[in-house]
């Protein structure tokens, strides 16, 4: 299903295994629905404003906004979930513009695995806290940069339930306090591999 223009569902939709939800429009918000185990959500071939409404539980979520000018809240709606793979491929061409799970309050996001193969994916910033997580593996590759924290006197944590991979990415965190953390936490062991990796702005 690829919504270009106004859909306006009424009843009940749902996505099977197979399904995939292309958000190729601006604005409006993502259609409220039953999301199967499998399914894709893309956000793709918009300009602006962002979707709305993503305050349901995924299955697999792919943000890939290409002509992105701002910082995107993403995860402040109660109820925001995905269950399996959360992809950033593009937030815009500057490094200011991420993806963001929170600016000034406090937010948990749960995802199962987290693939960023382009742009900015960031914790939190301003103030307030923002955690991250992932029950699998975390891979960061092609220029990708994740922010633990993003100005301001946040903090931002990340949960590694899996493997860590960094190839060609930055991990940054920018604010004025101390405290953000990268914590491994499966019971057994987890590997953690860096190639061109780049750490930045460590307190």
């Amino acid at each position: 299903m690829v919504n270009s223009n106004v859909i306006t569902p009424t009843g009940t939709i749902s996505f099977g295994a197979t399904g995939k939800y292309q958000h190729a429009r601006n604005g409006g918000p993502v259609p409220l629905a039953t999301w199967g185990v499998g399914s894709l959500v893309a956000v793709t071939g918009i300009t602006s404003p962002p979707p709305t409404g993503p305050g349901q539980s995924f299955s697999n979520f792919t943000w890939n906004w290409q002509g992105q000018t701002t910082n995107v809240g993403l995860a402040n709606p109660s109820g925001f979930a995905i269950t399996g793979t959360f992809t950033v491929k593009s937030t815009g061409g500057t490094t200011n513009e991420a993806v963001r799970l929170t600016s000034g309050t406090n937010y948990s996001l749960n995802v199962g695995t987290l693939v960023m193969d382009g742009g900015h994916l960031s914790l939190t910033s301003g103030s307030g806290t923002g955690a991250l997580t992932v029950s699998g593996n975390v891979t960061l590759s092609n220029g990708s940069e994740l922010y633990l924290s993003q100005g301001g006197s946040a903090n931002g944590t990340l949960y590694v339930g899996g493997d860590l991979s960094v190839t060609s990415a930055t991990i940054t965190e920018t604010a004025t306090t101390a405290g953000h953390a990268i914590i491994f936490n499966k019971a057994g062991t987890q590997s953690f591999t860096a190639s061109s990796a780049t750490l930045s702005g460590e307190s």
